[in-house]
């Protein structure tokens, strides 16, 4: 009996642009935003802390760097992280809107 061949398997690579990787990623949250929509609404489920988004605070605050990880590091200090990570999606972004917002009026001072 012959031995038998190995199939082979060619990889190729397409070089890829910073705009066009950013329009993939692009892409790809706003298809799983309406996949996750589809859901909710199949499921008769529209709260903001049910299913796949329960962890959506602790998911985006794990993706903080600069400025606004070490602002989160003080909420958490100040709040404890169980009850930092637990608060609702809208309370986290109003309340790094307004951060954001005071962070922007410091900056206008000093730079007049």
């Amino acid at each position: 009996m012959a031995p038998k061949r190995r199939a082979t398997t060619t990889t190729t690579t397409t070089p890829v642009t910073n705009a066009q990787l950013k329009a993939l990623i692009n892409q790809g949250v706003v298809d799983a935003l309406a996949a996750r929509n589809v859901d909710r609404s199949r499921n008769g489920n529209d709260n903001h802390n049910s299913g796949m988004v329960e962890n959506q605070v602790k998911f985006a605050t794990c993706t903080l760097h600069g400025v606004t990880l070490t602002w989160w590091k003080s909420h958490v200090k100040t709040v404890g992280q169980d009850a930092a990570q637990d608060m609702p999606w809208n309370t986290l972004m109003k309340m790094m809107t307004a951060t954001y917002l005071l962070f922007l009026k410091e900056i206008s001072h000093i730079k007049t």
